[in-house]
């Protein structure tokens, strides 16, 4: 997480549409470059304290023709994948003191990778030739074996399965009542042929398992904590996770947010949404924070296959 998370401030996402440098407070940022480039550098924090965390990601879909390039700021070096270079790619880049002032990068979605086939058999051995005769005062010639032949290469194994994602962001500032889905205004980033992404959340093509992962920011109608869940086919499942706010004390002039992550097996046709499990209404909202010309996210949430 950025440092100002440590500090207690909110969970700051940025989208960004050419190269720049990262900053201390911004979480994730989401990188929308055109089809036609160009290509993005993205120079890191160069005042990063130990600890200190940014996600970077391809959400217009354009790595693989046009490069996301990460590079460590002077006195700084980066340990790591340095290059986003798959459609829909992400790096998590973490900062440490300890290991001497480096970034340590790891990579999640993209592409799947085949398995690598099995190894060839080993050639039989060519049979040792024989000795020459011993000559007076001086060493016959070895004999030298022919060399078996090479043995059959082996099956290139089944390609894995796609890491697809997607994602829906929200900055309106909707009242959202107890049991109702958000409903996201902007047009989602990641289609894909294993998840379908709407305003109102995703339609899964393909079965299987899918890692979530959602962000919600706002003020409840009176004092107390607030709530989110996702729901399948507008109904949250029996062992589903209700992820609380952590201020007990807020009100309806205190912006706090819901984090939450977990595991889910869906099937062909289900749809995902995200759901308000608080016992008031909620109205998505940020607190009074300018960073530029960007824009303010209230509300987001990630869908990605697994398997």
């Amino acid at each position: 997480m950025g440092r100002n998370r440590l500090l207690g401030a909110p969970y700051e996402q940025q989208i960004m549409t050419e190269s720049f440098t990262a900053e201390a407070h911004i979480d994730r940022y989401i990188v929308l470059t055109p089809g036609g480039g160009p290509n993005v550098t993205v120079t890191l924090d160069p005042n990063a304290f130990n600890g200190d965390q940014v996600t970077i990601v391809d959400g217009a879909g354009n790595a693989a023709a046009h490069n996301i390039t990460i590079v460590a700021s002077a006195g700084q070096t980066l340990d790591g994948p340095s290059v986003i270079s798959s459609d829909f790619g992400e790096l998590e880049i973490t900062f440490s003191f300890g290991l001497g002032n480096v970034w340590l990068a790891s990579a999640s979605g993209g592409s799947g990778v085949g398995t690598t086939g099995a190894t060839g058999a080993t050639g039989s051995t060519g049979a040792t030739g024989a000795s020459g005769a011993t000559g007076a005062g001086t060493t016959g010639a070895t004999g030298v074996g022919t060399t078996g032949a090479t043995g059959v290469a082996g099956a290139t194994g089944a390609p894995a399965p796609a890491g697809a994602f997607g994602t829906v962001i929200d900055g309106s500032k909707p009242t959202v009542t107890n049991g109702s889905a958000i409903v996201f205004d902007t047009a989602p980033f990641g289609p894909n042929n294993a998840i379908t992404p709407t305003v109102n959340g995703f339609t899964i093509v393909n079965t299987g398992d899918y890692y979530y992962s959602f962000y919600v920011q706002g003020t409840p109608a009176s004092g107390t904590v607030i709530g989110f869940v996702v729901a399948v086919n507008g109904t949250a499942p029996a062992d589903a996770e209700l992820f609380f706010s952590d201020d007990p004390t807020a009100d309806a002039s205190t912006s706090v947010c819901s984090i939450g992550s977990g595991i889910l097996s869906l099937t062909a046709g289900d749809t995902v949404t995200l759901i308000n499990g608080s016992a008031v209404s909620v109205t998505l909202a940020h607190p009074n924070i300018t960073v530029g010309s960007s824009r303010v996210v209230d509300a987001s949430f990630t869908l990605m296959q697994l398997t």
